[in-house]
């Protein structure tokens, strides 16, 4: 990288400026590397390359503030600039972007991570919801059902030790009346034990010819 140092001689500086140094010049610039080198030490080339160059340009103009006071220079220290902040060309330069992009690669493979997570943790939060909701109404139908039954079984059970013969046929009738409401019904006399009934069932939505009685259709 490069590191330009902007500077003006102060007015009460002129005099140091220019004859307490030999070259002042070469001793800022030499300052200058020394600040950057103890600087560069400690933190890291990454945050230079990217969101830490303004703080890296900040320090930097102070530490060379205080050793260009500390050789009397006689000079103000306006700005100090990181510039072509970048890896050496030929031989770093491949490998760096290969970090950069393994980086990349990760980073995006994180957020692919978290969009999953933030898409499927919801759902299954839901679906695992929605199985206890239809567990827990299940149970209670359940339940209910089961606890309505064994009151109505001891209800009757109650019945039935009072007035057994009543309630048997209360229940015959009540089957009769709702059970088989739908089905037809046949009542043939049990006194006639000598005859015989042939009882067909079946339904005809319309007669055939064979079905006509052949004697009504001539008169006879």
């Amino acid at each position: 990288m490069s590191i330009p140092i902007d500077y003006r001689i102060r007015l009460d500086g002129v005099m140091d400026y220019a004859y307490r140094n030999a070259d002042p010049v070469a001793t800022l610039t030499l300052i200058g590397q020394q600040a950057a080198t103890e600087y560069m030490a400690s933190t890291s080339v990454l945050s230079i390359m990217s969101e830490g160059r303004a703080t890296a340009q900040a320090a930097l103009q102070e530490r060379i503030q205080k050793l260009a006071n500390e050789h009397h220079l006689g000079v103000d220290i306006v700005k100090v600039m990181i510039l072509d902040s970048h890896p050496p060309v030929e031989k770093v330069a491949p490998a760096f972007q290969d970090v950069i992009g393994a980086l990349e690669e990760k980073e995006a493979t994180v957020l692919k991570a978290k969009t999953y997570a933030a898409r499927t943790v919801p759902e299954a939060q839901t679906s695992a919801a929605r199985v206890l909701s239809d567990a827990n109404s299940y149970r209670y139908h359940t339940v209910t059902i089961a606890e309505a039954e064994a009151g109505r079984f001891k209800t009757q059970l109650a019945t039935y030790q009072l007035m057994p013969r009543m309630f048997r046929l209360d229940s015959y009738l009540d089957f009769l009346e709702n059970d088989s409401k739908d089905i037809k019904k046949f009542i043939v006399a049990s006194g006639l034990e000598n005859e015989v009934y042939q009882l067909n069932f079946e339904t005809k939505q319309q007669l055939d010819l064979i079905d006509v009685d052949a004697s009504a259709l001539s008169g006879n």
